[in-house]
């Protein structure tokens, strides 16, 4: 299943919601995307330290490049690691595997730290397992947008992830995610996997149809 996490939200206009929900048509599969992001963050070998705090009250923006976070009166709309370590969670009901994901607005010198939910609380916090941070991959021919995925060989699932932005380089929006998720009520015992990259770049090409599209309606 693709989360598709495009909007037309405003960088600065009404107050923004904390989470939204994402249903996949093909599967009836319902996640939970919502804003996060660490005052302070301790990371002991690949699990998230007691010593690390959150800030509460995040707010989620889905703009045209991708979804991003607001986690104090000064961010910006993207998630970055400036003043706070901003991060996307999503959550499902039962299990997922990650596959990969693509990200707009990249910064020039920018990464991605992947966590999940090991703790089993549901949400993103002390306890959890980071895997990265990732170097992303390039989408040529479109600007601006690149791609990450799971390293090869490792299986990457849980109910709850969550997507970091693990230092003050880092800044991103986090356009669409790639899962292989089965949903209780999703026959098909063996769903095809979803390849990377020519998913992203499909689902790339559409993204900027969809934005030419949107400034023709502009204009007229």
């Amino acid at each position: 299943m693709i989360l598709d996490l495009r909007g037309n939200d405003f960088p600065f206009g009404p107050i923004l919601p904390g989470s939204f929900d994402v249903t996949d048509a093909a599967t009836g599969t319902t996640a939970t995307v919502s804003a996060g992001a660490f005052k302070h963050l301790e990371v002991s070998g690949h699990t998230v330290g007691a010593a690390s705090t959150k800030v509460h009250g995040a707010s989620i923006g889905r703009y045209s490049s991708g979804a991003g976070v607001h986690s104090s009166f000064f961010d910006n709309h993207k998630v970055d690691g400036w003043n706070n370590r901003d991060y996307i969670q999503i959550a499902f009901d039962h299990d997922a595997t990650f596959e990969w994901a693509v990200f707009g607005s990249v910064s020039h010198v920018a990464s991605v730290a992947l966590l999940t939910d090991t703790s089993g609380d549901g949400e993103i916090g002390i306890g959890d397992t980071t895997w990265g941070p990732v170097g992303f991959g390039s989408l040529p021919g479109y600007h601006g947008y690149k791609f990450a995925k799971a390293p090869e060989g490792v299986n990457i699932a849980s109910q709850t992830f969550g997507f970091l932005a693990p230092d003050w380089k880092s800044s991103w929006k986090l356009a669409a995610v790639s899962f292989d998720v089965k949903s209780p009520t999703f026959n098909d015992e063996n769903p095809s996997p979803v390849p990377l990259p020519a998913s992203g770049l499909l689902l790339v090409a559409g993204l900027g149809g969809l934005g030419l599209a949107r400034r023709r309606r502009n204009k007229s």
